[in-house]
């Protein structure tokens, strides 16, 4: 209401809100100017309970503006204390900047979580500032992790000039490093007062690591800095044939490791950077590599870089209580939850399809290479079904056990070499874990010898050739160059380097050099310095004598010219 003081009669009453909307605590401030402001908790059938506010201009008709959200609810709130009462904070308030007597600065309550309250801030001015001012909302933008060599979604700024002199941009770069704006904007570019313009930005980053740019813009506003704009650039490398990988846990902090199929001797690889991925399996055709980081209400599928371990997500999958995953030999990526519930994902899309609730508890599942027969691992804590090897027909949810490791524990994880042969890895989270040979005839089990390492979640192996070279060497010809990741890599001391050289314009001959280097850029040996026709090959590079580390490998040939990196360890 409004009330006229000098008569002290009530001059206006209104009622504010919407049919079916219920408003909590409202606070009520007025500027210099005669403008109100109020600030609100609201809830209605259709929205969790959150933080609004209104407003109403000196000259408007009786009434409020439509509310605007500060903070929407996040979810159901109902805390009675055992009561009867839903139980709600009184945490509201508004009040006038006494530097300005124009800017209002409001606190009200929203749900934050569910059953859980939060409070929420806000900042709202009615009146231009005198002048130009810029205001950006947001001022910054976070892009997350991208993959190198692809584009971001586009994400929306917005420049407002809130003061009361044209804004004039004089400079606005269409791209700054690795940041680019979508906006077809021409400058110099002016903003009335209370106009605004939407400003679209993308991130493709072109190296892995992190980017943080000040992206150059300039106005006539000398308070106005300019946008924030950072991003994670990250490379998917495949991985190596015939090298068996695994994942682990909390208590190996999540890293990604090789494991040594002669002696079970396990290598980190890097953090995955999460808490712990269940379970991982390798596209065979790709090489690239998946993991299954598990919850209680979803998943995540996440992709996983060979070359450091680190890993990314794909899909969120709202299955709970997924345990394990493993590709078939169509290239479908298969799940199974502890319970034995089993689903097809699309990797393409993270669409799920339901295919049959198979007896048994799950800890792990692979797909032989051979005949594509699911073959799984029991997770029971006790005997006699801890040390289970089975088999599931994915048609009927029938299993048919094979027989037990004998080892009295969970085998973890199982993945087939390429000639069939099952290996796995057994062991508790607080232990040293084994890695092991298994019968595929009778289930019994043999270790072949300690990890190194606790909480081995998860086993893979890609039975790729040593690069993908090799499922086009039947061409005459290759179609393009290509550098290829060294096999094995890690190594010691010795290692292979495949390339191809194609055929350019009416050259018969390529000048080809290949040359190594250390970290900081110094040359350590040319392994290829001459004239070749187009073909493909493998040079071998002997490190005997140098120390462990990190090095890099060269191919120039022409215009082309690429750099790969591999990892010596003694």
């Amino acid at each position: 209401m409004k009330i006229d003081l000098s008569t002290v009669t009530m001059v206006e009453n209104v009622e504010y809100g919407r049919e079916g909307y219920f408003y909590l605590f409202p606070a009520l401030m007025v500027d210099k100017d005669h403008n109100v402001a109020i600030t609100f908790s609201r809830s209605a059938d259709t929205e969790y309970i959150g933080s609004y506010y209104s407003t109403r201009y000196a000259n408007d008709p009786p009434g409020l503006r439509t509310s605007t959200s500060l903070a929407e609810g996040k979810g159901n709130y109902v805390v009675t204390y055992s009561g009867t009462i839903n139980r709600w904070g009184d945490y509201f308030g508004i009040y006038l900047d006494p530097e300005t007597d124009s800017d209002f600065w409001m606190i009200s309550e929203y749900a934050s979580f569910t059953n859980t309250w939060g409070t929420y801030v806000g900042h709202v001015r009615m009146v231009p500032f005198s002048g130009v001012y810029a205001f950006s909302n947001p001022d910054s933008i976070n892009f997350g992790n991208i993959e190198v060599g692809t584009e971001s979604q586009q994400t929306t700024l917005f420049l407002s000039n809130y003061g009361d002199v044209d804004l004039a941009i004089t400079v606005l770069p269409p791209s700054f490093e690795d940041f680019y704006l979508e906006t077809n904007i021409s400058v110099p570019y002016s903003l009335e007062p209370y106009d605004s313009i939407e400003l679209k930005f993308s991130f493709e980053p072109t190296q892995p690591g992190d980017a943080l740019v000040n992206y150059p813009i300039s106005t006539n506003d000398p308070n106005f800095e300019g946008y924030i704009l950072a991003g994670n650039g990250y490379n998917i490398y495949p991985a190596l044939s015939k090298v068996f990988y695994a994942s682990s846990g909390e208590q190996n902090n999540g890293s990604i490791l090789t494991i040594n199929k002669s002696t079970g001797a396990g290598t980190t690889v890097g953090a995955s950077l999460f808490n712990a991925i269940k379970s991982i399996a390798i596209d065979q055709e790709s090489g690239i590599m998946y993991g299954l980081s598990a919850g209680t209400t979803s998943s995540e599928l996440v992709r996983i870089n060979s070359q450091m371990g680190d890993a990314y997500l794909l899909y969120t999958l709202n299955i709970p209580n997924l345990s394990c995953i493993a590709f078939d030999l169509t290239r479908t990526l298969h799940a199974a939850t502890k319970n034995g519930e089993i689903y097809a994902i699309d990797i393409a899309t993270g669409n799920t399809s339901f295919l049959n609730d198979a007896l048994g508890s799950y800890s792990s599942i692979v797909f032989h290479p051979l005949t594509n027969e699911l073959w799984a691992t029991s997770r029971s804590l006790l005997p006699p079904n801890n040390d289970l090897i089975f088999k599931v027909n994915l048609s009927n949810g029938d299993t048919t056990i094979v027989g037990h490791t004998g080892l009295g524990k969970i085998t973890n994880s199982v993945a087939f070499d390429e000639n069939g042969n099952l290996f796995g890895v057994i062991g508790t989270s607080n232990e040293t874990n084994d890695f092991i040979s298994i019968n595929t005839s009778t289930g019994e089990g043999t270790i072949i010898g300690p990890t190194g390492f606790k909480h081995i979640l998860g086993l893979a192996v890609a039975e790729l050739d040593a690069s993908s070279v090799n499922n086009n060497e039947n061409k005459t010809v290759p179609d393009e160059f290509a550098l290829y990741q060294n096999y094995p890599n890690p190594f010691n001391p010795s290692t292979k380097i495949k390339f191809t050289i194609p055929t350019v314009g009416s050259s018969v001959m390529n000048f080809v050099l290949l040359k190594v280097y250390d970290v900081i850029g110094n040359e350590i040996t040319t392994l290829v310095n001459e004239e070749k026709s187009p073909g493909y090959y493998e040079v071998q590079f002997d490190a005997s004598s140098l120390p462990s580390g990190i090095y890099f490998y060269n191919l120039t040939s022409g215009s082309f010219s690429e750099t790969k990196k591999m990892l010596l360890i003694k």
